[in-house]
This record gives structure tokens, sequence and C-alpha cells, in this order.
């Protein structure tokens, strides 16, 4: 990729040479010819190197040390005759020095080993939980991953460190070595190895940290918990009664964020009704019945369509309206026939 670089416009000539050779051999891409310090942080788009003569009236370590500060790599030029100005840009810390009598050709081609690495694009990690008693959680985690899968590259990661249903779900040959990824459909599938202790909690923590080099999407099965990231949770339950209960025993304890609740199983409106007396939340999904899949199968049809909007808002990156709208300004309910409700405290047992 092609460096993106800011020069400083002085009084000397190497700052047109360097322009000049930089346009005619693509060894970079020079976004801003600059007379003060402002013009380098308003460069558009934005550079990773500013390139500086010691000949600058403005310039002092300090300025060199806000570019610094802000992740740009500074280099700094001078005459070779020019000992007070090289020792200027060094007190700054420049991360390159060089004499204004190199070739432009050399000093472009060192900008490479100092130029920071381009920003990573942030990963949003998203938690799918839900209480115990088998709600659907890894069928959900599994549909929402094989959605976000059909559009960007998704990773859905198997965190339940004592249910481990994913592997079986989808007939995957058991890990040997603490975690397998394995390509299932539209999607990777990271499981556990069978007897995994809790030094794989730590490795997977560690691999999920650095799943914004490969994938979009990440997804994880966090089991019967309250998750402790920063991102998304998905929290996952059903319209029968000792469900709801648990439901609202873990939104009792909840710190953070509210999750966006997805409404398992439901038969009618009805059971809506009770899944929002219980939890004091508007389902952002509701997903219908459906027979139980064969181990190794797609998620099923019905599923699938049922959490196509709220896929479209994870991917989006738009969580940050109410848990009842699919969309962050107010979207469609999980029912077309639904009333917005405000949100409401979570009720300790179901009432219906």
């Amino acid at each position: 990729m092609t460096i993106p670089v800011a020069t400083v416009i002085g009084g000397r000539p190497w700052e047109a040479e360097l322009v000049a050779t930089a346009r005619n051999t693509g060894l970079a891409r020079i976004v801003a010819r600059c007379v003060d310090p402002a013009d380098v942080t308003r460069a558009s788009p934005p550079a990773r190197v500013v390139v500086v003569g010691s000949e600058t009236p403005w310039l002092t370590p300090a300025v060199v040390r806000t570019w610094r500060h802000r992740g740009l790599a500074v280099v700094g030029v001078h005459p070779p005759s020019d000992r007070p100005g090289r020792r200027l840009l060094a007190e700054g810390g420049c991360d390159l020095i060089v004499g204004d009598d190199r070739p432009a050709l050399e000093i472009l081609g060192e900008l490479a080993a100092v130029a920071p690495p381009p920003p990573r694009p942030t990963v949003d990690i998203v938690a799918v939980t839900g209480p115990r008693g088998a709600p659907g959680r890894t069928e959900v985690a599994l549909a929402l991953a094989w959605v976000l899968g059909g559009r960007a590259p998704t990773v859905l990661a198997e965190c339940d460190f004592e249910g481990r249903a994913l592997g079986l779900r989808l007939a995957l040959a058991p890990a040997t070595a603490g975690m397998r990824l394995d390509r299932v459909g539209p999607i990777d599938v990271l499981h556990l190895a069978p007897g995994a202790g809790p030094l794989s909690e730590s490795l997977l923590a560690r691999t999920l940290a650095t799943a914004g080099e490969r994938f979009e999407h990440v997804v994880t099965d966090v089991g019967p918990r309250v998750p402790t990231g920063s991102g998304p949770t998905i929290l996952v339950t059903t319209p029968a009664p000792v469900l709801l209960v648990r439901t609202a025993a873990m939104l009792h304890r909840w710190e953070g964020p509210p999750p966006l609740l997805v409404a398992n199983r439901v038969g009618g409106t009805s059971d809506l009704r009770a899944v929002r007396r219980a939890t004091g939340l508007e389902p952002a999904a509701a997903a219908p019945v459906v027979a139980p899949p064969r181990p190794g199968s797609a998620p099923p049809r019905p599923l699938l369509r049922a959490l196509e909007e709220l896929a479209g808002t994870l991917a989006g990156n738009r969580v940050s309206g109410p848990p009842g709208s699919s969309r962050g300004n107010g979207g469609r309910s999980a029912s077309p026939g639904a009333a917005r409700r405000p949100m409401r405290r979570p009720r300790a047992r179901a009432d219906g």
C-alpha cells in the first residue's frame, strides 16, 4: 500500500524534489504540502508520515512531539552543516533524521521502515447469551453468524466452556489441541477440544482480540452467563415460564447497555406479550417454533429469516437505539403489529 505523506514547504529545494520523485515513482502518495502545523493534521486523506525541514521557522521539539502523539511518523531533514537544526529534530524525537543532500529516492525508500501501520478496523464482538434451560442460544448464534457470513467474513466462536454444544450441533470433528477452526457454509467456526480447561479460555480471549485482522464480524456463544465485553449482546429467551423467570433474573443483575432481546420459539402474539411482561423489553427479533435441526445441517430457514433485520442492524453498526428497535433511530419492532413501548425495569418473575 502506498504510504500517505505530508510535506512541509520550506525555503530549500529538497521538498520540491521529494514531491516530484514521489509522484513519478509512486513510492509515496503526497496528500498535503503544508505551510503551518495545522495543515498537517487537517490532511485528507490523513497522512501517516510528515516530512519537515529544520529550516521551518515555527518548528519546535514540541510540534514534533505533538505529531508523534497523534500517531504520525516524523522525518526530519536538515543541511549537513546545520548542527543546531539536527539537534532540534532529535530533541523532538523524529523517527528518522536525514541530510538534505540525500537523494529524494533514498529518503522515500526509507519511509516504509518508519511509517506506522494503517489503523485496523474495529470489530464488535457480538455475544449471544441466555438463561439455563436450552432457550436456543447456540442455534440463534449459529443462525445470526450464518446471515452475517453471507455479507462479510464472519467467525462463530465457542465461548460456552461448560456446554460446548457448537461442535456437536455442526457435527464437527473434535478439536485436538485446545481449539480448532473449521469452515462451515458461509462462516468459520472456532470450537473447543473436549475437556479443554481455563487455559483454553485465556487462549480464546487472545484469539478473539486479533480477529479484526481476518474477520469483519465475530459472534460468540457465551452460554448462560452475563458477558463482560463492550460489544453488542444478544439475549435469547423463549415464552416458557421457567425460562422467562430465569431471563428476568439475568436482567436483574445485568450491567452495562441493555441487551438486544431475541424471543425464540414464539407461537403467536400471546407469547410475545408474555416475553414483554417478564423482561420489560421489546424483542429485537422474534423467531418461530421450528423442528429440532439435525446435527451438521444448516440453520432452519425460518430462523434465518427472523434474524435478517437484526443482522442488518449489527452489520451496519447501528446498535444505538432502544432494544425494541432494530435500528438505532427507531425501526420496526419484532412483530409487525406490536406497539413500541418504553423500556421498563425488568421484573423478577413472569406474570403470565
